[in-house]
């Protein structure tokens, strides 16, 4: 039995314990010379007319991107409560909200009912991920519920400091203070004042990024995973 994250392990272990001993985990990876590829001439022209068509920001705006399914257990919502406590100190912010589902009326509900219309764009499903993660400057997931996390990755391999909820595998992938921030779930002004934190320094933002960056490289990307399961499947061989 495979998990994705050593969490994820102990929710299989409590309805399966008579297994323990066939349990592994081998985290997701993703494929960082596919990603790379895909923001080698990635150009600030190409920058600038993202941020103005696709996300409606101005040329100068500090971009917040989430990428999640409109789901009451992403915690899109206390990404949007903490938004009122920013823009108060930097009105010169764009949340983009990529993703769709059952939540999405209500979410664009709550932007109305907190006036925050002006700095949040929903952009629903998106191809060319990586242009708009490189794009932004800092990614959140505010999730109630996460057994891995994978956008977490995504996110982490095009540089960006991020905010998450300390739930699930996230910790396994975010270091807090070392590539982002990880927050206490269902916790807007946690996730506010991380914001501030990172809006405040391009220095803090980049080292996070930085870090992160390195942190994929060595631990998450697809050529470790297979790595992994070709051991895993070389040990059943020998045992069968």
């Amino acid at each position: 039995i495979i998990t994705v994250s050593e969490e994820n392990k102990k929710v299989i272990l409590n309805l399966y314990p008579k297994n323990k001993e066939k349990i592994k985990v081998i985290h997701n990876g993703i494929d960082k010379t596919w990603w790379q590829s895909q923001i080698l001439r990635y150009t600030e022209e190409e920058k600038k007319r993202i941020k103005e068509e696709k996300f409606l920001a101005n040329e100068n705006s500090l971009i917040i991107t989430t990428i999640a399914e409109l789901h009451e257990r992403k915690g899109t919502i206390f990404l949007l409560k903490a938004i009122p406590q920013v823009v108060k100190k930097f009105p010169n912010i764009k949340v983009i909200i990529i993703g769709d589902g059952k939540e999405k009326e209500k979410l664009h509900k709550l932007t109305k009912k907190l006036e925050i219309e002006n700095y949040v764009s929903f952009l629903g499903k998106q191809k060319k991920i990586p242009k708009l993660l490189k794009t932004s400057n800092i990614f959140v997931l505010p999730s109630k519920r996460e057994a891995f996390g994978l956008v977490l990755i995504e996110a982490m391999i095009t540089k960006l400091p991020i905010i998450a909820s300390h739930v699930g595998g996230i910790p396994e992938i975010v270091v807090d203070n070392e590539t982002g921030f990880l927050v206490e779930p269902e916790k807007p002004k946690e996730i506010a004042k991380a914001l501030v934190k990172l809006i405040e320094s391009a220095e803090l933002r980049e080292k996070l990024g930085s870090n992160g960056y390195k942190r994929v490289i060595e631990k998450f990307t697809a050529d470790k995973m297979a790595i992994e399961y070709e051991k895993t499947y070389e040990k059943i061989l020998e045992e069968i």
